[in-house]
């Protein structure tokens, strides 16, 4: 069953905001924007998330903040206080976030908007850069795919470029930046060397020679040192606005995006914001 598309999220939520109380400025569209693939229960569960949030800090209505903090926990889990991370760590990470949002930043007539980005741990992760699209996606062209590649190198990006050494941090994005590539090759033929023909992964539909296997994996690789090599090059290019953002943020801990805007002198693309 698909899940449902931003127009259907909006009356979902509209149904199930009608029992509890929000503040006047929650705009329950932008919500709805800012929850792509959640589902109807999820988001009931949003509002109910938000609802205890709100009470346990006696407001007598649901605010944005409640909000986010609500798809944090559902998207990522709870606030990790546990963990005891050293400040050479915490540099690391913000450096690691900001060079995810940076190269969004960047990148705005290919990528989804920035949204926001923290290092205050959640789940198994130690900061999280989100994007929020400006308008349900069915379709994605290739430039598109290639600034969601960049954006996902840009932690790693980051951490060589200032700290001359990789973390295990960049496991997930590495992963993710992989498979759109994949995809792009083996599904979608924009691929330079294997022509508009797909060949289907984990199917079975298809069956090719190892020769064939050898070249979807160079075509694979070489786009990811491309978009690699295109990353760096843009921190290095602004190193300076780098800096800028990864300190602020370690002092902030969360930032959201009209927030990085003014900081960097950067024109704001759009509100990202629930409000």
């Amino acid at each position: 069953m698909p899940y449902p598309d931003l127009k259907s999220r909006e009356q979902i939520l509209a149904v199930h905001a009608k029992s509890v109380k929000l503040s006047g400025d929650v705009d329950l569209q932008k919500i709805a924007r800012g929850t792509p693939g959640f589902s109807g229960a999820d988001l009931a569960n949003l509002l109910n998330e938000a609802a205890i949030i709100a009470s346990k800090e006696n407001k007598e209505k649901i605010g944005i903040a409640d909000l986010e903090e609500a798809r944090d926990k559902i998207l990522l889990g709870k606030e990790v206080k546990s963990i005891a991370l050293t400040d050479e760590d915490r540099k690391v990470t913000s450096y690691h976030e900001s060079g995810h949002a940076l190269v969004r930043l960047l990148l705005p007539e290919d990528s989804d908007p920035l949204h926001k980005v923290t290092i205050i741990p959640r789940g198994r992760a130690l900061g999280v850069t989100h994007a929020m699209p400006e308008r349900e996606k069915y379709t994605q062209t290739k430039q598109e795919m290639v600034a969601n590649v960049m954006s996902a190198l840009g932690g790693r990006a980051a951490e060589e470029l200032v700290f001359n050494k990789a973390t295990t941090g960049a496991y997930s994005d590495f992963k993710a930046a992989s498979s759109i590539v994949r995809d792009m090759v083996c599904n979608y033929g924009m691929g330079s060397d294997l022509g508009q023909v797909i060949y289907a992964q984990g199917q079975g539909d298809f069956v090719y020679s190892q020769k064939t296997a050898e070249r979807i994996d160079r075509e694979v690789q070489n786009i990811m040192d491309e978009c690699y090599g295109r990353t760096m090059k843009l921190l290095t290019d602004n190193r300076d606005k780098l800096n800028l953002l990864a300190e602020t943020l370690l002092e902030k801990e969360t930032m959201y995006a009209e927030e990085i805007y003014e900081l960097l002198g950067i024109e704001p693309r759009t509100q990202h914001r629930f409000s």
